[in-house]
């Protein structure tokens, strides 16, 4: 009984050290840069989706997903 408990705690353990750190990232990315000086662990005061279109924006991400899009299927048959 006693090891039951200890390895369900070690589990919720180890659950919290992955969450954590993800949803700080989470909520971090969801405010504005002034909100995040003001009070960079706290919960954001609105949603802001500004980052995300400034990655998209930015970065090449969506040229690489295409590209992945377009050469898999022809690289398919080769590996069959």
């Amino acid at each position: 009984m006693v090891l039951k408990w200890l390895g369900r705690s070690m589990l919720l353990l180890f659950a919290a050290v992955i969450l954590v750190p993800l949803l700080i990232v989470l909520f971090t990315s969801l405010k504005t840069t002034p909100q995040f000086y003001a009070n960079p662990l706290g919960l954001p005061e609105s949603l802001s989706f500004h980052n995300f279109k400034a990655l998209f924006d930015r970065s090449p991400c969506c040229n690489s997903a295409a590209n992945i899009l377009r050469t898999t299927p022809c690289c398919l048959p080769e590996s069959w």
